[in-house]
């Protein structure tokens, strides 16, 4: 696991000879929720809770709200 963008807390995996971005949020409808790591290993999910501070979601937020075009 390495972290991809520290100030925005997204998480890139490398698994069996691809890779994969896990990020601290999603938008659903319109309202931001934390990202679901229920389905990840627990090192996964350990890894998550501790880089995904209040303070890195919020971050990731405004920077996907400011710069997304839909």
């Amino acid at each position: 696991m390495i972290i991809k963008n520290e100030e925005l807390g997204i998480v890139e995996l490398h698994e069996e000879g691809s890779y994969r971005h896990i990020h601290p949020s999603q938008k659903v409808d319109g309202n931001w929720i934390d990202t679901d790591l229920s389905e990840e290993t627990e090192d996964v999910r350990d890894f998550c809770v501790a880089t995904f501070t209040d303070e890195i979601k919020t971050a990731y937020q405004t920077y996907i709200d400011d710069n997304l075009v839909l």
